[in-house]
């Protein structure tokens, strides 16, 4: 399939229940928002993906971990299934080290992310999460980083999932960042029912797909993230 002369590969994602709803998985090249609530599953879901391609498909990836350290996030995923250690060097971490002189060092993390990605060449992209550059940055600076890397993304084929804290209540996302740049933005949210909290993930743009529009009801289980079906 081509869009606006752009060759785009349909990708699954090997997430259960997550390609039905996506209309046959993520578009190569495209770059996915994924906003959520805390513990919403945003980073089980991204890791998941990178994952699964990795393992089944030999593809390389590239995971900015600013919100844990890389230390804390594996073991964390290993306890649903998602041993990284298994991939060996086809994922490459990023993170932030400890100490002052933060805003200096998220600079740089851009900077350092731009160079491996025309030395790794990676297939696929994580950077978990927006909300910390935020955090460091002023927001026109991560706009111009993330437009930036967006141009990468499409003259190198990658898939880019950019992940955002949404609070508790409302539904900011991204500070207006995914209005600039995202082709798809993911929305996983907890929400009350009669029998107790659950969490829904709503799909509510993915250009070039014909993605299903209604709530889905997700749960991360012993064996990672899953879509369990349309919410009644």
């Amino acid at each position: 399939m081509a869009v606006g002369g752009v060759r785009l590969e349909r990708v699954p994602t090997g997430i259960p229940g997550l390609d039905e709803a996506l209309g046959g998985g993520f578009l190569r090249p495209s770059t996915v928002m994924i906003g959520g609530h805390p513990g919403s599953g945003k980073t089980t879901l991204a890791c998941q993906f990178v994952y699964k391609r990795a393992l089944e498909m030999g593809e390389r990836a590239i995971y900015a971990a600013l919100t844990e350290p890389v230390d804390v996030l594996k073991p964390h995923m290993k306890s649903v299934g998602i041993d990284l250690d298994r991939v060996g060097d086809l994922v490459s971490f990023l993170s932030l080290p400890p100490g002052t002189g933060k805003e200096r060092i998220a600079r740089r993390l851009f900077e350092h992310l731009f160079a491996q990605i025309d030395t790794f060449r990676p297939k696929n992209l994580v950077i978990d999460s927006v909300t910390a550059l935020l955090h460091l940055l002023d927001p026109a600076e991560v706009r111009a980083s993330l437009m930036t890397l967006n141009e990468m993304v499409a003259r190198r084929s990658m898939i880019a999932l950019l992940l955002t804290e949404m609070p508790m209540l409302g539904r900011a996302v991204g500070m207006g960042v995914e209005e600039f740049l995202a082709d798809g933005l993911l929305l996983l949210e907890h929400v009350p029912t009669q029998s107790g909290l659950v969490t829904r993930l709503t799909v509510i743009k993915l250009r070039g797909s014909n993605h299903k529009r209604e709530y889905f009801r997700v749960a991360i289980t012993s064996e990672g993230f899953e879509v369990i079906g349309p919410m009644m």
